[in-house]
């Protein structure tokens, strides 16, 4: 077949219940006409609850043992979807954040229009002009065939909705509000793309808890508003008043949990952790995930999928050659086809705000169980769910089922035995460059 345009959007932090359960209060037509139209899949899993790690999968189809990509750390060396595609003749293009993923990632791109991204002081997000800057994009004629690549961040934590958007009839949630103001712009995305011509792809890096008390959320504005008017005042003050930043913070959310343990579900108190720390819950791996293309089925899939299983998918689609033996996803094309598909184990691990660190946990995902543990010392944090008769994780059965937990340790073991991760080595520079990045993505 002719080789057809690509447009990839991952949005930030976007949970698959957000868009597919009928427990969700976002007003979403765009989203549902993408459920009427393309192949939906509502058991995708994110590898990591970090960007950098989980879209490292997403465009090598690698786990991040083998890639060793982290936030912090562009593996340049390894064939990724765009560097592939454009030995296959493909343009790209990308609009995405200015920061050094990303930065990275799009470096040998044709055009790149890098937003600035700045929770405190410049952020524009979609509906401050990034989203009438890929539209105006979308309307410019471009090098056939081209694969273009938007990365959002207006759903990263902390949002700023858009007032017009902040009303109870968007949504229960702020976060369910801002899914709201971010359909409107991917319905205007979706009129510009010529549709009989192009593969598309819609999805996320990973989830994200939802903190039930969402006064916790203003509190932080505030705290964070106070913050920046002191460092313009008193700039010798910063790096003692980011520490005390971070010291109170963790202070309040400790209290916070206790607090709220007494008030409300295991569920519901969980919503106060952040990412990056001893679980992966699937509040932070599940996302959603739609393929629309010519010849793509309008069709449901149950089915458990992989970010590492979409490069190969989109290569076998594309007939284009390439080493699968080398990496670790599997295309789902047969489900398309209705030919026999054999899920496989995905492979989850925590990622780490420490750029000098790995993430603490590691594990494994089925369809109905979910193990993850240390990555150290493997007798130690232990978990293991069934996900069919407890699918908000809230009985732990290590324990209760040996057969399971050593198959899955076993497994996991052979995941990871012929791979030990590294991290590279950072001057003092980096560090500083490091710290800034930290800061400007809200984790200082």
């Amino acid at each position: 077949m002719n080789k057809p345009n690509i447009f990839i959007l991952t949005i930030d932090s976007l949970r698959k219940d957000k868009i597919f359960d009928e427990t969700s209060t976002a007003v979403i037509p765009n989203f549902n006409w993408l459920k009427q139209h393309s192949s939906s899949f509502t058991d995708a899993i994110s590898a990591s609850d970090e960007t950098g790690r989980s879209l490292g999968c997403l465009f090598t189809g690698l786990y991040p043992y083998n890639s060793e990509i982290t936030h912090f750390n562009f593996n340049s060396s390894i064939p990724n979807i765009f560097s592939i595609l454009n030995e296959n003749g493909y343009s790209r293009y990308a609009s995405v954040p200015d920061v050094s993923f990303f930065m990275n990632l799009t470096k040998d791109f044709e055009i790149c229009d890098s937003y600035v991204y700045d929770k405190r002081d410049l952020w524009l997000q979609l509906n401050g002009g990034i989203g009438e800057k890929i539209i105006q994009f979308l309307k410019n004629k471009k090098t056939e065939p081209w694969i273009y690549y938007i990365h959002l961040m207006d759903l990263h934590s902390p949002f700023f909705i858009p007032k017009e958007f902040d009303n109870q009839k968007y949504g229960r949630t702020r976060y369910e509000r801002m899914i709201s103001s971010i359909d409107v712009w991917l319905g205007k995305i979706l009129k510009e793309l010529d549709l009989e011509n192009t593969l598309l792809i819609i999805t996320a890096d990973h989830g994200e808890y939802i903190p039930i008390i969402e006064k916790e959320v203003n509190y932080n504005s505030l705290k964070r508003k106070i913050l920046k008017k002191g460092k313009n005042l008193f700039p010798f003050l910063e790096s003692t008043g980011v520490k005390l930043s971070i010291l109170d913070r963790n202070i309040k959310k400790k209290y916070a949990q206790k607090k709220y343990e007494r008030k409300f579900s295991k569920n519901e108190t969980r919503t106060l952790r952040s990412r990056g720390e001893d679980v992966l819950y699937d509040d932070v791996l599940r996302i959603p995930l739609f393929i629309f293309g010519k010849n793509i089925p309008i069709k449901f899939f149950s089915e458990q999928v992989s970010q590492v299983d979409i490069l190969p998918t989109i290569f076998e689609y594309l007939d284009l050659k390439f080493m699968s033996e080398n990496i670790d996803g599997n295309s789902f094309c047969p489900l398309f086809f209705d030919e026999s598909f054999k899920e496989e184990f995905v492979y989850i691990e925590s990622g780490s705000r420490d750029p000098k660190k790995l993430g603490s946990v590691i594990g494994l995902r089925t369809t109905k169980f979910k193990y993850f543990r240390s990555r150290i010392n493997s007798s130690e944090n232990k978990h293991l769910y069934n996900l069919i008769t407890d699918p908000f994780e809230e009985k732990n059965l290590i324990g209760t089922l040996p057969k399971i937990e050593d198959e899955m340790e076993n497994i996991l073991l052979n995941f990871c035995s012929n791979h030990t991760s590294s991290l590279p080595k950072f001057d003092e520079d980096q560090s500083k460059e490091i710290e800034n990045e930290l800061r400007k993505l809200g984790y200082l």
